[in-house]
């Protein structure tokens, strides 16, 4: 009798092992689940988008750097400058001001046109590509075209 109910045991044992490696399974999927969902930044801006706003605001303000502040000198802090012929007076203009706004929108403009350039120059290239792979294609001699899966 103690040799059936030690029997009648192991087969419990192993029954429960059976739906605990089940159970685990499906514990694993969740937390692997879990875990895709916690790290998948397009989850976040879809359900907290103005967390998310508010967070790269904040992220925004700590990684640009603060305006630097000019402070006048006083005239000992001058003089003292003076004599040490570390003083460097530049005088500003309204001209160098506006010669400043006209650079940067040169610039900005001039950025413009070489990128609407390169694209421009991006599709004309690819144009020609294709009108060349037309016409080998036409010839029979496009390299993709030479072998079939049959051949492989």
């Amino acid at each position: 009798m103690t040799q059936s109910n030690g029997s009648h045991r192991v087969s419990e044992i192993r029954r429960e092992m059976k739906e605990l490696r089940v159970q685990l399974d499906k514990d694993v999927e969740k937390v692997q689940f879990g875990t895709k969902t916690l790290l998948d930044w397009h989850y976040y801006v879809r359900h907290y988008p103005w967390a998310c706003v508010g967070v790269s605001t904040l992220v925004g303000f700590l990684v640009v750097p603060r305006k630097l502040e000019m402070k006048s000198p006083d005239v000992e802090t001058l003089e003292k400058l003076a004599r040490k012929h570390q003083l460097v007076v530049r005088p500003y203009s309204q001209a160098q001001a506006e010669k400043g706004l006209f650079s940067t929108a040169f610039s900005f403009l001039m950025g413009l046109v070489v990128r609407t350039a390169m694209t421009q120059l991006g599709a004309q290239i690819a144009h020609t590509m294709d009108r060349l792979s037309e016409r080998h294609s036409g010839n029979g001699s496009n390299p993709a075209k030479q072998y079939s899966r049959r051949d492989v």
